[in-house]
């Protein structure tokens, strides 16, 4: 994690099985990436990008020498709608 969000990666909420966050900027080039391979194109750029998003998604499995971007356990994080509306600013 860097400063106060998230990035593209593996992460665990507390002693949980880690999973993976991917941002939207990365998953505009994982998409456009995979819809190239799968009209058949072998461009170097396109395989390296859905070798990465493989890499990513096999960060995850368990158990994992990954590095982790590790979060406090999933209820200690989450806020309800009426908690975000309420925050100061």
């Amino acid at each position: 994690m860097t400063g106060k969000r998230v990035e593209t990666g593996n992460i665990r909420f507390g002693d949980d099985w880690a999973g993976v966050v991917i941002r939207g900027d990365n998953a505009f080039m994982y998409v456009m990436s995979l819809r190239q391979l799968m009209a058949g194109s072998h461009d170097a750029f396109v395989l390296a990008q859905v070798q990465g998003l493989v890499d990513l998604l096999s960060g995850c499995i368990e158990p994992t020498t990954s590095e982790v971007q590790l979060l406090k356990p999933f209820p200690d994080c989450k806020v309800t709608l009426v908690e975000i509306e309420q925050s100061p600013k």
